[in-house]
C-alpha cells in the first residue's frame, strides 16, 4: 500500500512538471496551429496557423528571423509534441485556445484575416492552405494593410466598456488603454501629406538656429538657462514621480479624446518642442485628438510654423499680441475634441499623466482638474517631484500661493493617498476641462490682458457657479518655474496684474474685495474697464456669494475681524515677525516670510493689542533693550498697548514710547529700543484696514 502511494505521488509530480515545462516553452501556441506541431509563430500572444511540415506550402528550414513583437513558440525552444508526457498532452489540449469568428478582424480584399484574442494584440495574416509563401513571421506587416481599429475590441458577449471593465484581466486592461500594441497601431496609421512622426522630426535643424552663442547671457531671452535647455533631447527621460499606488492603478478604457491647447510668445524652441513631444510620447495616441499651438505674435513666425509638420499639431498665429487669455480662447474655439487640455509652453508630461485627468472629467463634466506640478529647475533643468500635500490658495493681495494641507486633512488621506484633492484655486497654467462646460461658464474674461489674475477669476467662477476644482495626484507634469517674466507688459506688469485682479475682485468677491484694496491700496488707482457682461454672466449662472466660497471652499483663509486695524504678516524686508513656535511667556523673533499665515499671522486691534490668536506682544520692562514676550491678552494691560506711527511703518509701545526692534533677534529675540531711522524698526502689516 505504501509503495503504491509513492508511485502515485511520483506520477503526479511528473505530470505537473510536464505541464509546467510545456506551457513555459510556448507549447500553447504550437497547439493553436493544430495537433501534430505547427510551424507558425505567435504575435502578441496570438498564434499564426501556418502550414504544418510536410504539407503543401511548407518551406524549408532556414535561419530564424524574429521581429521585435514576436514571441517564441514550442518550435523555437526545440520542444517536440511527441516528447511531452501523455498526461501533459491531454491537459494542454483541454486548454487549447479556440478562436471564434468574433475574434477576427477581416482584412480588406480577402478572406484571410488577422486574429485578435480577447480583443488584445494583432494577429499575423494566415497563409491559405496549399499556398507557397515565405515565412510570414519574418515579415513586417505592410502599412498598406487594412486600417487598424483603434477602438477597444471587447470579449464576446460584452455590451460596453463600462459593463465589462471589471471582468477584464488586469494585464489586459493595462494593454487596452495604454500599451505597446496601442503604439504599434498608431505607427501604422497613414499620416497626412507633409506630416512626420515626432520621432522623425529634426530637432537639431529646428533648435540649432536659435541657440545661445558663446559669450551671450543664457538667461537673457527666456529668464531660464537656455543653454541647458538646448542640450536636452526632445524626448529626454524624466523620473516617474508618481505614488506607487498610481503605477498599479487601472483607468477606464472609454475615455474621451482631448485637444491640447498650448499658447506661447517667443518661447525657447527647445522647451516648446519638448512640451509637444512629451504630450505625444507620454499619451495613448487615441486620446490625443490634436495639439493646437497658438503663437501669440512671436518675433519669429517659424517658432510655431515649423512644428506644424509634426503629427497632430495645428498652428494658429495671432496677427497682434493678444495675451494668454484671448489666445487660449482662440485655441479652445478651434478645438475639435470634447475635452480641453491647457498647458504652458515649457512643460514635460510624466508617465500616464493624461488618463487620470480625463477620467475625472468624464465622470463629472463640472470638474476642472489639474495635475501635481513638478518642478523643472530653471538653472540646470533637473526634474524634481513636488509634494503631494499641497493645495492652491491665495492671500488677500490676490497672489496665488501653495498651502500645505492641515494635519487633519493629511490624516484623512492616509488610507487613500492618491485620492483627488479639492483645491480652492488652481495655478492656472495646466488644467483639463470639458469644452462645453468651458463655454457655458463663460470661457475667459476677454478684457483681461497679457497674463495674471485669470486663474483667480476662473477658480472663483468654477466654485461659485456649481463646479469644482481638483488636483489629481496620479497625474504629474513638470513645469519650468521662473523668477521673472521674459516678455514685456504694455503699461508694465504691475499695472496689468492690478487691472486683471481688480476685474476678478469686482465681479466675484462682493464686500470682501475691500480686504484686497487694503492689502494693495495702489490698485484703486488702476482702471479696470467695463465689467457689466461678467456681472450679467454671474447672474445668469445663478452663482453663489463669495461668503459661501470662504466658508465652504477656503475656510483656511483667515478673514480679518471687524475690530482689526491692521492684519496679516508683519513684514520687515523679506523677514516677518514670527512666534517661532513659542507659546505663553515665549520670546518672538523674525523668520523668512512664507505667506502661509500660521506663526506669522498677526492683527493690530482697535484696543491697540498686537495679537496672535489669544496671545499678545508684551513689554516685560519699560526700558530700552527690554525683551518682548508672548502673554495672554488682557484688555487693560498697558504693557500690551501699541500704535502705528510714521505712515504705518513703525510700531511704538504706548506706555514707554519705545519702538519694536529686531536688532537682537539672532541672539535673544525682539526688544524695544529708542525710536530712530534704523531698518530694524521698520514694520509693515500686509493689510492696513484703516488709512
Amino acid at each position: 500500500m505504501r509503495r503504491r502511494s509513492r508511485m502515485l505521488l511520483c506520477f503526479a509530480f511528473l505530470w505537473v512538471l510536464g505541464i509546467a515545462y510545456y506551457m513555459y516553452s510556448g507549447g500553447g501556441s504550437a497547439l493553436a496551429a493544430g495537433a501534430g506541431g505547427g510551424a507558425g509563430r505567435k504575435v502578441s500572444g496570438v498564434p499564426a496557423r501556418g502550414p504544418a511540415p510536410g504539407t503543401p506550402g511548407a518551406h524549408a528550414p532556414g535561419p530564424r528571423r524574429r521581429g521585435p513583437s514576436l514571441g517564441r513558440t514550442a518550435g523555437d525552444r526545440g520542444v517536440s509534441w511527441s516528447l511531452l508526457p501523455f498526461s501533459a498532452r491531454i491537459s494542454a489540449l483541454a486548454i487549447r485556445p479556440r478562436l471564434g469568428p468574433r475574434d477576427r478582424v477581416p482584412r480588406a480584399g480577402g478572406a484571410a484575416g488577422r486574429s485578435v484574442l480577447s480583443g488584445l494584440g494583432r494577429g499575423r495574416p494566415r497563409a491559405a492552405p496549399g499556398a507557397g509563401v515565405a515565412d510570414a513571421s519574418s515579415r513586417p506587416l505592410s502599412p498598406l494593410s487594412a486600417p487598424l481599429n483603434l477602438s477597444v475590441v471587447r470579449p464576446p458577449g460584452a455590451q460596453s466598456p463600462a459593463e465589462d471593465w471589471n471582468d477584464i484581466d488586469p494585464i489586459k486592461k493595462k494593454d487596452l488603454h495604454h500599451s505597446n500594441g496601442d503604439e504599434k497601431a498608431h505607427s501604422m496609421e497613414t499620416l497626412p501629406p507633409g506630416k512626420v512622426r515626432w520621432r522623425d522630426f529634426n530637432q537639431e535643424a529646428y533648435v540649432g538656429g536659435t541657440m545661445v552663442r558663446s559669450g551671450q547671457d543664457p538667461y537673457a531671452r527666456n529668464k531660464f538657462n537656455q543653454v541647458e535647455s538646448d542640450k536636452l533631447r526632445m524626448d529626454r527621460a524624466v523620473p516617474d514621480t508618481r505614488h506607487d499606488q498610481c503605477q498599479r492603478k487601472q483607468w477606464r478604457v472609454d475615455l474621451p479624446a482631448t485637444s491640447v491647447v498650448i499658447t506661447f510668445h517667443n518661447e525657447a524652441r527647445s522647451a516648446l518642442l519638448r512640451t509637444v513631444v512629451s504630450v505625444l510620447k507620454k499619451s495613448p495616441p487615441h486620446l490625443i485628438k490634436e495639439i493646437i499651438l497658438v503663437d501669440d505674435y512671436s518675433n519669429d513666425p517659424e517658432d510655431g510654423a515649423l512644428l506644424g509638420k509634426i503629427e497632430k499639431v495645428r498652428v494658429l498665429r495671432n496677427d497682434r499680441r493678444e495675451g494668454l487669455m484671448r489666445s487660449r480662447v482662440r485655441g479652445a474655439d478651434a478645438a475639435q475634441a470634447k475635452v480641453l487640455t491647457f498647458l504652458d509652453s515649457h512643460c514635460e508630461c510624466n508617465e500616464r499623466w493624461l488618463e487620470p485627468l480625463l477620467e475625472r472629467v468624464a465622470e463629472d463634466r463640472t470638474r476642472v482638474v489639474s495635475p501635481i506640478i513638478d518642478v523643472i529647475n530653471m538653472d540646470n533643468f533637473q526634474y524634481v517631484g513636488a509634494s503631494a500635500d499641497l493645495k492652491g490658495g491665495f492671500d488677500w493681495n490676490l497672489v496665488f500661493k501653495w498651502d500645505y494641507m492641515t494635519p487633519e486633512q493629511r490624516r484623512s488621506r492616509q488610507g487613500n493617498p492618491v485620492a483627488p484633492i479639492k483645491t480652492p484655486m488652481i495655478a492656472g497654467g495646466l488644467f483639463v476641462m470639458d469644452k462645453f462646460y468651458f463655454e457655458e461658464l463663460g470661457k475667459y474674461d476677454m478684457m483681461m490682458d497679457v497674463w495674471g489674475g485669470e486663474n483667480l477669476e476662473i477658480s472663483f467662477r468654477v466654485w461659485q457657479c456649481g463646479g469644482s476644482l481638483e488636483i489629481i495626484p496620479c497625474s504629474r507634469v513638470g513645469h519650468v518655474f521662473r523668477k521673472q517674466h521674459p516678455y514685456t507688459f504694455p503699461g508694465g506688469s504691475g499695472t496689468v496684474f492690478a487691472r486683471n485682479t481688480r476685474r476678478a475682485a469686482e465681479v466675484w468677491m462682493d464686500e470682501y474685495k475691500n480686504f484686497y484694496y487694503a492689502a494693495v491700496p495702489s490698485a484703486r488707482n488702476v482702471p479696470y474697464g467695463n465689467i457689466q457682461s461678467r456681472l450679467e454672466l454671474r447672474k445668469k449662472l445663478n452663482c453663489k456669494p463669495f461668503k459661501w466660497y470662504l466658508e465652504n471652499v477656503y475656510p483656511e483663509l483667515r478673514v480679518p475681524d471687524h475690530q482689526d486695524i491692521a492684519f496679516g504678516a508683519l513684514q520687515q524686508g523679506t523677514n516677518c515677525l514670527d512666534t517661532l513656535g513659542h507659546f505663553a511667556d515665549g520670546v518672538v523673533g523674525v523668520y523668512e516670510c512664507h505667506n502661509a499665515g500660521g506663526n506669522q499671522e498677526w492683527a493690530l486691534t482697535k484696543e491697540k493689542s498686537v495679537k496672535h490668536m489669544d496671545l499678545c506682544l508684551t513689554v516685560v520692562d519699560r526700558a530700552p533693550g527690554s525683551l518682548i514676550k508672548l502673554q495672554g491678552c488682557r484688555e487693560n494691560d498697558s504693557r500690551q498697548k501699541w500704535e502705528q506711527i510714521e505712515g504705518n511703518s513703525k510700531l511704538r509701545h504706548v506706555g514707554s514710547n519705545l519702538c519694536l526692534d529686531s536688532r537682537a533677534a539672532k541672539t535673544g529675540g525682539l526688544s524695544v529700543e529708542v525710536c530712530g531711522p534704523a531698518l530694524s524698526q521698520q514694520w509693515k502689516f500686509s493689510l492696513n484696514l484703516q488709512p
